[in-house]
């Protein structure tokens, strides 16, 4: 009993100090306040599928442990120079006068069934700007000392809400691929990009540095494949960025859990180079993160490739200028934004209907998907939407929906 009674005192010591250095780092952390669209009630009616860029009533479920949305936007400002400028990866630091939001995700994290899904919106999605009559691309409604436009252009064209904002540096990502130790991605192909200084000479899985990840997944208009008899263009731009992006995330996570992130230690110095050039939402508690931690404790970070999705659209010249006009009824994309907005449940098994298929714009192969199935179409189950809830929701199974040249599936490539 004596001992036992130790190794308890033990153990609640440990995770005293734990929470008590998380609170404390979070102090340390620059924060911002955002302030939600008008359409966004804690009760109301239903959400329902936003059709092109109109406003809908959005449900908020403010029960603890629910489902929440993370935004996580990868900027192009930054405070400080992480790259030499004569380095030949000094080009995937971009224009070090832009301030637009180079990458923007949703990342949902549902406690209750112990999962998590990304949805990425093209940098160039045609929507409404939120508090303006005008139109724009999406990235333009990012301010980085004011995130409240892209959080309320974001709920009113798509109907989710966004419970919380993360911006990162592209220092803050370098550094942590530092931090890990670097990350293995398998390459089928020699690839480049003059732009970015990216140069994988051959095939094989190679190990990336922060400054090679950062002109890896910077990569867009200018990424390049040599498929054996000349150099080929990736023609799918920021769709297939989006497809690199999503698999670099999944094997980042991998290599994290490989490191031992689970260990207390090793999640302490993890957490330290990850609040560097991190800027967050002023509602961003300790609690909200222990959930987030409580819900990936036993996640496969594997399970991202087969929950990993991108907002379809359409092509179209707009303005002198190259836009995407978003299909919030295209079948991946409704099916998807459903469970963003907690009317369903991704099922916990991976569809078993990908196909490799051919790009059109490259001639190269790539995963996409060969059926989805909606909430409408084929039998589902119900589940609680939270512990103790009343309410049920659809269980369902959405293929991703990747374009464009991306790594192999290689789960010995970590």
């Amino acid at each position: 009993m004596i001992g036992g009674s130790s190794l308890m005192a033990v153990v609640c010591l440990a995770a005293a100090f734990g929470v008590w250095y998380a609170n404390h780092r979070l102090e340390d952390l620059e924060r911002v306040v955002i302030t939600h669209a008008s359409t966004v009630t804690v009760t109301g009616s239903d959400p329902t599928a936003v059709g092109s860029g109109a406003a809908a009533p959005t449900t908020v479920d403010d029960t603890p442990g629910s489902a929440q949305n993370f935004l996580l936007v990868g900027s192009d400002a930054r405070r400080e120079a992480c790259t030499e400028a004569d380095s030949p990866f000094a080009g995937g630091l971009g224009d070090v006068t832009s301030e637009l939001s180079d990458t923007i995700i949703l990342l949902r994290v549902d406690p209750g069934a112990g999962q998590a899904a990304i949805l990425s919106f093209p940098r160039d999605l045609w929507v409404t700007i939120a508090g303006t009559n005008r139109k724009g691309k999406i990235n333009s409604a990012y301010e980085p000392d004011n995130p409240s436009r892209l959080v309320q252009t974001i709920e009113e064209t798509f109907g989710v809400f966004v419970d919380h904002t993360v911006q990162v540096s592209l220092c803050a990502f370098k550094s942590l691929v530092d931090a890990v130790g670097g990350v293995n991605v398998p390459f089928a192909y020699p690839t480049r990009d003059e732009k970015t200084g990216l140069d994988i000479a051959a095939p094989g899985c190679i190990a990336l540095d922060g400054d090679t990840a950062l002109a890896y997944v910077r990569s867009r208009t200018s990424y390049q494949y040599f498929d054996g008899n000349r150099w080929k263009d990736d023609g799918t731009s920021d769709y297939g960025r989006i497809a690199r992006q999503q698999d670099f995330i999944q094997r980042a996570l991998q290599k994290a859990v490989d490191k031992g992130a689970r260990n207390l230690n090793v999640a302490r110095d993890l957490l330290d180079v990850a609040l560097s050039n991190v800027v967050v939402d002023q509602n961003l508690t300790i609690n909200d993160l222990l959930r987030l931690a409580s819900a990936l404790q036993d996640f496969e970070p594997a399970q991202l490739r087969a929950h990993s999705y991108r907002v379809e659209g359409r092509g179209l010249r707009q303005g002198g200028q190259d836009v995407i006009v978003p299909d919030v009824d295209a079948a991946t994309t409704k099916a998807i934004l459903e469970v963003f907005r907690g009317k369903a449940r991704l099922s916990d098994v991976a569809p078993a209907d990908a196909t490799t298929t051919s790009t059109p714009d490259t001639g190269a192969t790539t995963t996409a998907p060969a059926t989805t199935t909606t909430p409408a179409a084929g039998p589902t189950t119900s589940v609680a939407a939270t512990p103790g809830a009343p309410t049920t929701v659809p269980v369902v199974d959405v293929a991703p929906n990747p374009l464009g040249i991306s790594p192999p599936d290689d789960p010995t490539c970590r």
